[in-house]
């Protein structure tokens, strides 16, 4: 990543790091994660990767769980259903990985939050897509935070139209 920033003369910011460093802020700290993703996001390991960096070790669905409950969610998803079936399959592989450990469950894909509602498990469910939002406006921004978070949330609640930058 320095390499291409290098090359490119523009600040590249990582969702994956970006969740990592998010994971360390929580209190008590967070020791063990769990992931909630595609397959092929899984298998990539960076996740893994970058979690290791921190500290933070990573709990993965067990290949039944992954291919039955995440992945069949994930393809719902895909295919425009969000129902009480999807919440079930993904709030059971979550709590699959809280039973093995994990104090908090990233959603890493971009199904896995419109699948698996805030409320669905009883640890922070982190989606790495609005933690990169809001690092990203807190950068844009140059640490007004008060300004960062209130943008990110006027977004998030009205994903339908953008919002003016913060003044």
């Amino acid at each position: 990543m320095p390499r291409i920033a290098d090359h490119v003369g523009l600040p590249i910011v990582h969702m994956i790091d970006e969740v990592a460093r998010h994971l360390t802020t929580f209190r008590p700290r967070i020791h063990t994660a769990g992931l909630l993703a595609t397959t092929g996001t899984v298998r990539a390991g960076l996740y893994e990767e970058w979690l290791d960096r921190v500290g933070i070790r990573l709990v993965l669905p067990d290949p039944t769980s992954q291919d039955h409950e995440v992945m069949t969610a994930v393809r719902a998803v895909k295919a425009g259903g969000r129902d009480g079936v999807t919440t079930l399959l993904l709030s059971r592989a979550a709590r699959r990985l809280t039973a093995r450990g994990a104090q908090a469950v990233i959603a890493g894909c971009t199904e896995i939050p419109l699948g698996l509602p805030v409320g669905a498990v009883d640890v922070p469910l982190v989606d790495p897509a609005l933690v990169l939002a809001r690092a990203l406006v807190h950068r844009a921004t140059a640490g007004q935070a008060g300004k960062a978070a209130m943008y990110c949330t006027q977004y998030v609640t009205r994903p339908s139209r953008l919002p003016p930058p913060p003044q």
